[in-house]
């Protein structure tokens, strides 16, 4: 009976036909866990023949080590010295030993090694052995070198004999090998494909082709047979260039190909394949990226390249998979072509991506190019963005006998569908879903790039307030007033005209633009200029008068303009001079703060666990007049954090103006930059501070909730009452409600209440108890349409839904509410949930 062989790490090599490689692994192992570090100058000194011997035991052992075994770990428990100070610690063989082995293994397959057919054969399957034990732990899948040092072997001419048996091997590798390729198992994977692709056909028309499994490659190879010949031409040069642009050789020879490709065919061959890239749900496959790149770069050489599909290109290849990005590499080469082409469509195209994409890295390059466009054609930012907005879609489709019509209310969109005999009905007819499913997702997916489009539009009609615009009224026609998509919302604002020493505000009406009065302004021509108007430096009574005047027409603004709140320097502020205290110590709540600011074109890096200080600052960069508007924000002593160490709650402070070198006196600023940018900070304060929580009443920060839910009314507040005094008069509950300092008062059928006009909270009399109502039941409630003359202001929209439920507190059923109402008054509840 042979002796047992049993190594320091608890492996029993005593039947091991590699035992003198166990040997050497058993002093290997030892040299690391006496002494300073792992020494592995014997082995490596050793002849090739006893180098392979050596790497198969290594191969044993790492196999044997990913076996599941009970208490495998805790039987292995050493002594171990560290490297340096050889103090003794408890350490684990396996966590320590094993990446050494690993790493030993990595540097004896980088060597030439005389392997015979029966060693590849064994070191592949002890391979897919260790792959398939670590399905569920891909960054274990990968033995470092084994991929490559096989592949090295197997590509030499007097090898290739071994080919068809490490085949199939080879393919059960790719699966774990494509799981582990954020632990290191790219580089292996690729080598593999390509060696794998390489070996299938020596036929060039095949090795050209991309690899199917990508909807983009089905497409194309379901094509190129019936294109001219040329085409496997461009397949072959397109992935030529393994690089980020193309090279002078590389394009030298394109422009040569693309000379014999009819243009027409190119742009609506290579407009779909690129299109299909935004159906891609997995990332691309290595080879099929390096043709698809080479096409994209083609499309720079054509006269009429497919701008759109290049844009979709884009999308699909900054879509998020699993394992990443689609492919990054196909987003670049887009952006290089884009640049190359350089055309005002090419800028368009930027720019309506810049209102799509998502990825950080994708808007910074979209900017990149979308500055160097800019400085080549001489144009502003402003003005390349009025360029290209798009057209307003198609809005109605006749589908199976049935009609589809795209609704637009504001900035949002819904599909009205009506039945084969014209009537209206809320589902989609049971035969468009069934025969045309894939017109009825184009139907939907217009609808919502409608409405994103819109909303993006929204916000930069917004910022024209701070842009401080004009145009000629021609060019004002052409790209606001006539333009499909934006009409939608111009033609709902108030605009400024002027001509010489007149000017005068108008609204379009009836396909004129009227004043404030209904009548039209007849002197407009091409020598009026136009801009947005803002109601800053214009007397009460006037902007009083537009307010009505929309009221009466019921005229809904996609943001307040006549009802803006305006901000004008407060003695106190004369008298910080270099900064305002109006929206300093409030508690406010992080993650809606950045949220707000993102929305809102200010800068702000959130303050976190990692912070050694406990100050952030949020920024707007005002660059057309050299100032940057600074909100300054503060640890607010509440320890709590999310799951990524962001502090969850923060005071705010001071708010101040930084010009060229230094702060700014707030009475040097502008009047309507200072207006709006404190307007901005209240907007901030008033949606994301705790005292609109109405939970929070037991939280921490009491005093500041108390305070803030039912204090003073901020500007925002204040014109939320101004707006509320004209609209009550008008509803059904008129009769039970008054307005009165900073309350709406409502007369329920069983108490009394009074709803804060800055936060929404609520009080009931006769003590003043306090009323929590969450939204969630405010939102399941219909109260009809309630007409508002703006939209944005969800916090009125709220107050007035709160208004109507508590008029009618005896229909009540909720059980939280009705037993906050029924404490002293329980037999005015009525019975039952």
């Amino acid at each position: 009976m042979a002796q047992q062989k049993i190594g320091p790490d608890r492996f029993d090599y005593t039947n091991s036909p590699f035992a003198l490689g166990h040997q050497f692994l058993d002093a290997f192992i030892e040299s690391g866990l006496n002494g300073p570090g792992f020494d592995k100058k014997d082995i490596m000194q050793q002849e090739k023949p006893t180098q392979i011997i050596i790497l198969h035991a290594a191969l044993e052992r790492i196999t044997w080590a990913h076996i599941p075994k009970k208490n495998h770990f805790l039987i292995t428990l050493v002594k171990i010295k560290h490297e340096q100070d050889y103090n003794d610690r408890i350490g684990c063989v396996l966590d320590i030993v094993y990446p050494e082995i690993e790493t030993l293994v990595q540097e004896i397959m980088s060597l030439t090694q005389p392997y015979t057919p029966e060693d590849v054969e064994d070191i592949l399957i002890a391979a897919v052995n260790i792959a398939q034990l670590n399905l569920k732990h891909p960054h274990h899948a990968v033995t470092p070198g084994l991929i490559p040092g096989i592949l090295k072997h197997l590509k030499k001419k007097r090898n290739q004999n071994c080919i068809p048996m490490a085949k199939p091997l080879l393919q059960q590798l790719k699966e774990p090998y494509a799981a582990s390729f954020l632990y290191g198992g790219e580089k292996s994977l690729k080598a593999l494909d390509n060696f794998l692709e390489d070996s299938e056909s020596q036929d060039p028309k095949i090795k050209s082709l991309p690899k199917g499994g990508e909807h983009w490659a089905e497409l194309l190879i379901s094509q190129i047979d019936k294109l001219p010949k040329i085409w496997y031409k461009l397949l072959q040069h397109a992935p030529v260039a393994n690089r980020n642009s193309p090279s002078t050789s590389w394009l030298k020879k394109a422009q040569k190909l693309i000379k014999d490709v009819d243009d027409k065919q190119f742009c609506k061959y290579v407009g779909n394949w690129l299109s299909e890239l935004k159906r891609e749900t997995k990332r691309l496959q290595d080879k099929n990226a390096h043709i698809l790149k080479g096409f994209v770069w083609y499309c720079s050489l054509v006269s009429k390249p497919p701008l759109q599909a290049i844009g979709d290109a884009v999308e699909g290849g900054l879509k998020k998979t699993p394992q990443g990005l689609v492919c990054s590499k196909i987003a670049a080469a887009c952006f290089y072509t884009l640049e190359q082409i350089g055309t005002m469509e090419a800028l368009m195209q930027l720019i309506r991506l810049k209102m799509r994409i998502k990825s950080p890295w994708g808007l910074e390059q979209i900017q990149l190019v979308i500055d160097k466009l800019k400085d080549r054609h001489q144009m502003t930012e402003e003005q390349i963005q009025e360029i290209a907005v798009p057209q307003l879609s198609k809005l109605e489709y006749e589908i199976a006998g049935c009609r589809a019509q795209i609704v637009i209310t504001g900035t949002q969109t819904s599909v009205q569908w009506f039945n084969t005999s014209g009537k209206t009905q809320k589902s989609v007819p049971v035969q468009v879903k069934k025969q045309h499913p894939q017109q009825l997702k184009d139907i939907k997916k217009v609808a919502k790039d409608t409405q994103t489009m819109l909303v993006a539009q929204k916000a930069r009609l917004e910022r024209l307030f701070l842009a401080d615009i004009s145009w000629s009224y021609s060019l004002w026609q052409e790209r606001y007033l006539n333009q499909s998509l934006l009409s939608v919302l111009t033609k709902k604002l108030i605009w400024l005209f002027k001509k010489d020493k007149r000017h005068s505000c108008g609204i379009y009406h009836d396909g004129k633009i009227i004043d404030v009065n209904g009548k039209q302004i007849k002197w407009l021509d091409k020598e009026t200029t136009v801009q947005l108007w803002h109601p800053i430096g214009f007397s009460s009574n006037e902007v009083l008068k537009w307010r009505e005047f929309l009221e009466h027409k019921e005229i809904v603004q996609p943001f307040k303009q006549a009802h803006r709140e305006v901000y004008i320097i407060t003695d106190a502020e004369f008298t910080t001079d270099t900064y305002s205290n109006r929206f300093a110590a409030h508690i406010i709540k992080q993650h809606l703060l950045t949220t707000l600011c993102q929305q809102r074109n200010w800068q702000y890096d959130v303050l976190g666990s990692w912070d050694s200080g406990d100050a952030g600052v949020a920024r707007l960069k005002l660059e057309k007049w050299n100032l940057t508007a600074e909100f300054m924000i503060h640890y607010s002593g509440d320890d709590s954090t999310s799951p990524a160490g962001v502090i969850n709650y923060v005071s705010t402070d001071r708010v101040h103006f930084v010009g060229a070198e230094d702060y700014v006196r707030l009475c040097d600023v502008p009047a309507f930059i200072f207006s709006e940018v404190m307007r901005d900070i209240d907007l901030f304060v008033s949606i994301s501070s705790i005292g609109n929580d109405p939970q929070w009443q037991d939280g921490d920060h009491y005093e500041y909730w108390e305070s803030y839910s039912f204090g003073d009314l901020s500007e925002s507040a204040a014109m939320r009452k101004d707006t509320l005094e004209r609209l009550i008069p008008k509803l059904k509950i008129a009769d039970v409600c008054s307005i009165e300092g900073k309350y709406l008062y409502v007369k329920g059928k069983i108490r009394h209440y009074k709803i804060h006009l800055g936060s929404g909270n609520i009080l009931m009399a006769p003590n003043d108890q306090y009323l929590c109502i969450v939204q969630d039941v405010i939102k399941q409630r219909k109260q009809g349409n309630v007409f508002l003359p703006f939209a944005g202001d969800n916090r009125l929209a709220l107050i007035l839904s709160k208004a109507f439920m508590l008029a009618a507190d005896d229909k009540i059923k909720d059980k939280t509410i009705l037993a906050q109402i029924e404490v002293n008054y329980p037999h005015l509840v009525p019975n039952g949930t």
